[in-house]
């Protein structure tokens, strides 16, 4: 009870949301968690400070991707939303490996993705693969050396 007579609960919430960039993973836009998290980060929007940009994946049906796209942008966060045909989350298991090791690998990460898309016939990026975004990224980086 003491996190809701004492706020401290709320008062980490906005010193988080303040401090990090934020991307919600495993939760719906209906859970009581994230419901409290907004409406911590409501409030500190009110009071006019300014917040980094939070994220979450979310799962969705297909056909449902502008409903739940707008449910989530209503409480200020971005979704980056998935669907699925068979229930499972593996792509996105899958993609979140994938860039904990591109992260992990720093400059030569970076490097991999030029080395990888370089000699490939350029292609219009999609919703899906941002291929123009995903090289931009790994060139831009300070030292020069994924160019």
């Amino acid at each position: 009870m003491a996190y809701l007579t004492e706020r401290w609960a709320a008062r980490f919430v906005s010193e988080l949301f303040r401090n990090y960039v934020v991307c919600f993973v495993g939760y719906s836009i209906n859970d009581p968690v994230l419901r409290y998290m907004m409406d911590a980060l409501a409030a500190d929007r009110m009071l006019g400070e300014s917040t980094p940009q939070a994220w979450a994946f979310g799962y969705c049906q297909s056909g449902d991707e502008l409903d739940v796209a707008e449910e989530w942008e209503a409480k200020g966060v971005s979704p980056i939303l998935y669907t699925n045909s068979t229930g499972s989350h593996s792509a996105l298991h899958e993609t979140l490996s994938a860039w904990a090791a591109t992260y992990r690998d720093g400059v030569l990460g970076k490097e991999q993705i030029v080395v990888r898309h370089a000699l490939a016939r350029p292609s219009a990026s999609t919703k899906q693969d941002d291929y123009v975004g995903r090289m931009l990224w790994a060139l831009s980086h300070k030292s020069g050396l994924p160019a």
